[in-house]
């Protein structure tokens, strides 16, 4: 015997739509508590937002005061990596005994404390 097709209002595929929209709950989640599948409601999902034209909203002022600087914090790491990457490139002459490069004791903001054989000193 096969189980009969069931059939949603469209009513009902909106609610639940705007209810992952809203909540950013994940599907899963959402088709769990309405009793439909998560690929079913991940079909109306994309059908809704074709046809309301996305649903992404703008961001406050705060959000983009914290995604600037966010992204300049991103930027400053890259920077740092990069020139760690250079300076452990280049200190790969000067191994001592161990085999073992400058060591990074501390890193924070444009200051880095490195050990290299022994001695310390200050990089800026």
């Amino acid at each position: 015997m096969t189980a009969s097709r069931r059939r949603f209002t469209q009513e009902f595929k909106d609610e639940s739509c705007l209810e992952v929209i809203a909540t950013s709950k994940p599907i899963k989640d959402v088709a769990g508590a309405y009793g439909v599948g998560a690929e079913t409601l991940r079909n109306w999902l994309r059908k809704y937002r074709q046809n309301h034209g996305g649903t992404e909203t703008e961001l406050t002022l705060t959000e983009r005061a914290r995604l600037k600087e966010l992204e300049r914090e991103n930027q400053e790491l890259r920077a740092e990596t990069a020139f760690l990457k250079t300076a452990s490139l280049d200190s790969g002459s000067q191994r001592n005994g161990l085999g073992w490069g400058p060591v990074v004791e501390a890193f924070s903001g444009s200051q880095s404390r490195w050990r290299t054989a022994g001695s310390s000193m200050l990089v800026e």
